[in-house]
């Protein structure tokens, strides 16, 4: 439903994705005792997922949901797709926004509020829970923002879901 005339609405930005559960401050230190990042993992790791989110950037610019759903764990892509998660993303938009809008697919999901959000993204921090997981950040105004939660499936890293 369109707002009235004389109430002008801003245009939304989502800058947190709404997640399945609220991610701790840091990974849970039995989590990640076992697991000694090494400088040159750290590196290597930090480039790879700097030309991912290079390239998330480029699919999310373009619109490109086809490519974009190819980077995703099959968790996140079964979530998004949920109607009671869509249905409860669209309250939320509705509640804090004043934003009218129903999300029927992941899709929808995708151009409504992952192209607002995610586009112009910079990696600064990663910080890995365990070899195959990891958070990446981008600071603002010197605050860590999470990016993604990445997973890592043996072919490359994926945008997952917090576990």
């Amino acid at each position: 439903m369109p707002p009235e005339a004389e109430e002008p609405v801003e245009p939304v930005v989502i800058e947190e994705l709404p997640r399945p559960e609220p991610l701790p401050e840091e990974p849970a230190e039995t989590e990640t005792e076992d697991f000694v990042v090494t400088q040159e993992i750290y590196e290597k790791t930090f480039e790879d997922v700097e030309v991912l989110i290079d390239r998330l950037n480029s699919i999310i610019r373009n619109e490109n949901f086809e490519e974009w759903s190819t980077y995703l764990t099959e968790e996140y892509r079964e979530y998004y797709s949920d109607p009671a998660v869509l249905r409860e993303i669209s309250e939320d938009l509705r509640k804090k926004y004043r934003y009218e809008l129903r999300l029927r697919s992941l899709r929808d999901y995708f151009l409504y509020i992952v192209v607002g959000s995610r586009q112009e993204a910079t990696l600064d921090k990663i910080d890995f829970i365990d070899e195959n997981r990891l958070l990446a950040y981008s600071i603002v105004n010197e605050t860590p923002v999470i990016l993604y939660y990445l997973a890592n499936d043996g072919e490359g890293w994926k945008i997952a879901l917090w576990q």
